[in-house]
């Protein structure tokens, strides 16, 4: 599919990718290896946000008015953690602090 959202982690080490089809690439900016964080659904729409926690250890996801919720990921073992639904918003822009 097509990229969507583009981010660097904060130690520059990592690019994650987020595509129309929901799916999110992480890639190894020294040694360009791959791995795929799946999208959450079919229906999940493409993702709109990413932000990496200031650890980057941990990505949060989002996925615009058609998913309505935070995912949150593992950077280390693209393994998710427990999603938090927006109410009434669609998540278009995501910062941790």
């Amino acid at each position: 599919m097509g990229m969507r959202v583009p981010l660097f982690s904060p130690d520059g080490a990592t690019l994650a990718l987020g595509e129309n089809g929901g799916m999110i690439r992480l890639i190894d900016w020294q040694t360009r290896q791959e791995r795929e964080i799946p999208a959450p659904s079919p229906d999940s729409g493409g993702v709109t946000a990413l932000a990496f926690s200031p650890d980057g250890r941990i990505l949060a996801s989002g996925y615009g008015y058609s998913d309505r919720t935070i995912r949150l990921w593992d950077v280390a073992s693209c393994k998710p953690w427990a999603p938090w639904r927006v109410i009434g918003l669609g998540l278009e822009t995501g910062l941790f602090s």
